[in-house]
C-alpha cells in the first residue's frame, strides 16, 4: 500500500490528516476530481503517495508471479488502481488482488469479490496494514487469504481462512520458503520470486509486535 499523507504534501513520515467527514457518494466525487488516490475510512478521505523502490519492486514481482499463475484459469490478478469497498463501507487500494469471479467492466474501479488481497508494508503503514486493514478485509465473504509482505526484510505474514471458516496466520521468512495461495488452487509464490532484485536481510531488523493472536513462524534456511 502507499503512504497516507496530508492533502498536498508528500513527506514519507507525515501523519495522515483526514479530509471530511463526507458521505460515500461525496467521497467518490471528491476522489475523481483529484490527481492523487484517496482511501475512505470512517467517513474521511486520506490521500496516498508512492512507496519506496523496494516497495515498488516487490509489488511488481508479486503481480508478475500472480499473472503467470492465473493465466489460463478462471482467476485474474489486479495490480494497483483497483479498490475494495469493505462490508463496513471503507474503501482501500490494495497493492495486488486476485479474483476468480466475473471480470469487471473496462471502466470499473471496484473489485467486490477478491479471494486474495496483498499489501506490501511501508514503515508508516505497518500498523494500518496489520491491524485496521486486516480486520476490515477479513469481513469480506469471498476472501480466502490476506498476505502482508515486509519491504525491509524477507518475510510474508500470511492470514488465511481454514476449512471451518476461522482465520489462521503464520509468518514465512528467511532465505527460502514458499507462500501457499488460495487461488488458483494449489498455487504458491516463493520468497525468491517475491524479493527478486530486492536486497533486504533474511531476518527482521527489530521485532514487530502488532499481531493480537498467536502465530506460527516458518523460517527458511539462513
Amino acid at each position: 500500500m502507499a503512504f497516507r499523507i496530508p492533502d498536498g504534501q508528500l513527506p514519507d513520515d507525515a501523519p495522515a490528516e483526514p479530509i471530511g467527514p463526507m458521505s460515500y457518494d461525496a467521497y467518490l466525487r471528491f476522489s475523481e476530481s483529484r490527481e492523487l488516490r484517496y482511501e475512505y475510512v470512517g467517513g474521511f478521505a486520506y490521500a496516498m503517495s508512492g512507496g519506496t523502490l523496494a516497495h515498488h519492486d516487490i509489488g511488481l514481482n508479486v503481480a508478475v508471479g500472480l499473472r503467470t499463475r492465473t493465466r489460463g484459469t478462471a482467476c485474474r490478478a489486479y495490480h494497483q488502481g483497483f479498490r475494495i469497498r469493505t462490508p463496513r463501507g471503507d474503501v482501500y487500494y490494495p497493492d495486488t488482488m486476485v479474483s476468480c469471479g466475473p471480470r469487471p467492466s473496462d471502466d470499473a474501479l471496484d473489485l467486490t469479490d477478491p479471494c486474495l488481497v496483498i499489501e506490501v508494508l511501508s514503515p508508516s503503514t505497518a500498523r494500518t496494514d496489520l491491524g485496521e486493514k486486516r480486520i476490515a478485509y477479513q469481513e469480506i465473504a469471498s476472501l480466502q487469504a490476506y498476505l502482508v509482505i515486509e519491504a525491509t526484510w524477507r518475510a510474508v505474514h500470511r492470514h488465511w481462512r481454514d476449512d471451518t471458516g476461522e482465520w489462521q496466520r503464520e509468518t514465512i521468512s528467511g532465505a527460502s520458503g514458499s507462500v501457499p495461495l488460495p487461488c488458483p488452487v494449489g498455487a504458491t509464490l516463493t520468497l525468491d520470486e517475491i524479493y527478486e532484485d530486492v536486497q533486504v536481510p533474511n531476518e527482521s531488523p527489530r521485532p514487530r509486535r502488532v499481531f493480537e493472536q498467536p502465530e506460527t513462524t516458518t523460517a527458511g534456511a539462513s
